[in-house]
This record gives C-alpha cells, sequence and structure tokens, in this order.
C-alpha cells in the first residue's frame, strides 16, 4: 500500500457516506442497562475497534479521544497483533461517556453491520455481523430495517474501500461465506439490506 491511497479528503468522504443515522432513537439504551450501562458496540469486552492507520492519525492530531491498544504486557501485545494488519490498527478510546458523534471512528458508524459479498468479491448488501462481537439488539431485530440512506452508503463505502485494499475485500469473502453457513444452520435467509425499496 502506498501512503497516498487514502487521504485525508478520502477520510471525509468516507466519514460523509456512513453518517446518515443508522435509527431514528438511541440504540445504545436496547442494551445498556443490562451491561452495567454501556452499549454493545462499545464494550471492549467483546468489541475492540480498528481503525485505518491514516484514520487514527487524522484523529490524533485533532484530540486524544483515541489510542493505540496497550502493548505494555506479553499478553497486550499478542492481542495486538492479533487484531492489527497492513491496513488497520486495534484502537481504544475514552469511553461512552465521553463520546462525540464527530470523533467516532468509521467502525463506530458501522456497526453492527458488515458487506456481504459473493466469490468474487462484488458488494451484495449490507448484512449483520456475527461471531463474539454481535452482542448489539439490533442483529435480527423483528420488524427493524436500516434507513435506506444509510444502507446505500455503507454499500458505497465498502466498495470503495475494497477497491483501494483488495486484501481486505478477501476478508468479507470468508466471512461472508462463513455467515451463509451460520444462517443456514439456522434454516433462514441471510439477513440482506440493498438500499433498494421493499
Amino acid at each position: 500500500m502506498t501512503r497516498s491511497k487514502l487521504t485525508e479528503d478520502r477520510l471525509r468522504r468516507w466519514y460523509r457516506l456512513v453518517q446518515p443515522a443508522m435509527t431514528d432513537f438511541d440504540c445504545g439504551q436496547l442494551c445498556a442497562p443490562d451491561n452495567d450501562g454501556v452499549p454493545a458496540c462499545c464494550d471492549e469486552e467483546w468489541t475492540v475497534p480498528l481503525l485505518f492507520r491514516e484514520e487514527y492519525k487524522y484523529h490524533r492530531q485533532r484530540s486524544r479521544f483515541w489510542r493505540r491498544y496497550p502493548r505494555r504486557t506479553p499478553e497486550q501485545r499478542a492481542e495486538a497483533n492479533e487484531f492489527d494488519s497492513r491496513h488497520d490498527w486495534a484502537c481504544l478510546c475514552s469511553g461512552p461517556a465521553k463520546c462525540e458523534r464527530n470523533k467516532r471512528a468509521l467502525v463506530c458508524y458501522l456497526y453492527p453491520f458488515m458487506p456481504l459479498v459473493n466469490g468474487k468479491g462484488k458488494v451484495l448488501g449490507m448484512t449483520f455481523i456475527h461471531g463474539e462481537a454481535s452482542k448489539c439488539p439490533l442483529i435480527d431485530r423483528p420488524g427493524w430495517t436500516p434507513p435506506t440512506d444509510y444502507v446505500r452508503g455503507s454499500i458505497a463505502y465498502w466498495e470503495e474501500v475494497f477497491e483501494i485494499f483488495p486484501d481486505e475485500q478477501a476478508v468479507f469473502v470468508d466471512l461472508s461465506r462463513k455467515a451463509r453457513r451460520r444462517y443456514r444452520r439456522l434454516g433462514r435467509p441471510v439477513p440482506l439490506f440493498t438500499g433498494e425499496p421493499r
């Protein structure tokens, strides 16, 4: 990867794409009361935010809200190395009590969704994440559908990410296969949000 691929202008564009509101209510109020007052998406026990390296530097130039995942002990270094990639760093924020919308990372706006792609990496739409990080009460919530502008912006975001970082595309080809297998075992179709009217 060359440093020029992810410019500040592109980062700003990506933030504009993912900023349409996902809900018309404070979804943190659904899960925080049963989780010691911490929303699922902010719970460091289950989720470790990954920021593009350029994104992290962008935020650090403006505030100290984000910091790198601790690497003081051998255990912490092993955990950080497990999350870090060529493009991303595992990070921690100052916590939900100090959260301001303009300091959120891209991953904060995208949770609890991921792109569902076909075997060639084409984005078919958005679906829910799964695994240990899937504690969000919006996942499989009956009758709830994310707004069209949010879905369309998220799809456009991931299409651009895959153009710049093809290895990220390969990751989601694998994750999409796992999602299909998971819902097949459940006897249900994979939830798919395309941004098209239903």
